[in-house]
C-alpha cells in the first residue's frame, strides 16, 4: 500500500484539479485471486479490506464495477472509505459472474462488504 499511497500523492502534485485517487490490485493466484484497492480522497488514503477466492467465473468488468461503485459512492454522498468499500465489493462480487456485466443489487453489494473490527 505504500506504493498506491506514494503514487497517489504524486498524481495529485502533478495535477491539482484532481480530486480522488483510487487504485486496484488483482493478483492471480493459480485458478483464484487476491483482491484490494485503495483510495487517497478528502486528504486521506483508505485501503480496503484483502478479498481473496479459489476461483473466479470471469473477470470482464470488474474495473467497471469497480468505477461504477466509485461514483455510486460519491452521488451518494458516501464517505472516501465507504465509497472505497463498497466499489470494492462491487467488483469482487463481479467475478463470480459470467459475462461483462453485473447482476448485483446494492443491496447485495451491501451484504458481501466484511465488517470490520
Amino acid at each position: 500500500m505504500k506504493e498506491a499511497l506514494r503514487s497517489s500523492e504524486d498524481i495529485l502534485q502533478a495535477f491539482p484539479k484532481c480530486k480522488v485517487v483510487a487504485n486496484t490490485f488483482r493478483f492471480d493466484e493459480s485458478n483464484g485471486i487476491n483482491y484490494y484497492t485503495a483510495i487517497y480522497a478528502d486528504g486521506g488514503f483508505h485501503s480496503s479490506a484483502d478479498y481473496t477466492a479459489d476461483h473466479v467465473v470471469d473477470k470482464v468488468g470488474s474495473g467497471d464495477c469497480f468505477m461504477g461503485g466509485l461514483i455510486y459512492g460519491f452521488y451518494n454522498e458516501l464517505s472516501p472509505k465507504e465509497t472505497l468499500d463498497f466499489a470494492t465489493a462491487a467488483a469482487f462480487e463481479k467475478l463470480f459472474i459470467e459475462g461483462d456485466a453485473t447482476r448485483s443489487t446494492v443491496d447485495d453489494i451491501l451484504k458481501a462488504i466484511p465488517n470490520e473490527s
